[in-house]
């Protein structure tokens, strides 16, 4: 849980590793079936409070982008798969890095830094607004309340 945002594929390196089975034949095989399992999970998962409306709603007068540390490939899928995809401007995945992505769009299109936030429920996700000077909204669940529990900003 302290990983959280962090990319699974770095995770499942490790993971093996310490099975003594990794390998590149291994490390396919393991993110095919979990890939399999998250974007089946992701796809049929309720979307929390109002968010789905929310986005959809606001989509045309805010810019959305999205950042996640599930690859490219299986977002864009999981999108394409809800009939999501065309709420956000752009959407990033891994291989991208959160808070070099975030620093580039912010420069890329001269957005002012108060004019942007950060939502999410990561510590990479509070890095990456930190590291940019732009405010953060924390998703506070279950499963991150330990990581956040003296945090003292926004949160839902």
């Amino acid at each position: 849980m302290q990983n959280i945002g962090i990319s699974r594929y770095e995770k499942l390196e490790t993971i093996l590793s310490w099975k003594n089975i990794c390998s590149s034949n291994n490390i396919r095989i393991y993110e095919n079936k979990f890939s399999n399992l998250v974007t089946k999970s992701v796809i049929e998962s309720k979307w929390f409070h109002d968010a789905k409306n929310y986005i959809a709603k606001e989509s045309k007068n805010k810019t959305f982008y999205l950042l996640t540390s599930t690859p490219k490939k299986e977002i864009d899928n999981i999108l394409k798969e809800i009939n999501f995809s065309n709420h956000f401007y752009e959407v990033y995945g891994w291989p991208s890095k959160k808070k070099f992505v975030l620093e580039e769009i912010i420069k890329k299109k001269n957005y002012p830094k108060d004019q942007c936030l950060m939502i999410g429920d990561s510590k990479t996700d509070e890095a990456a607004s930190t590291k940019n000077k732009i405010s953060f909204l924390l998703h506070r669940t279950n499963e991150n309340f330990k990581d956040f529990y003296n945090y003292d900003g926004y949160y839902y």
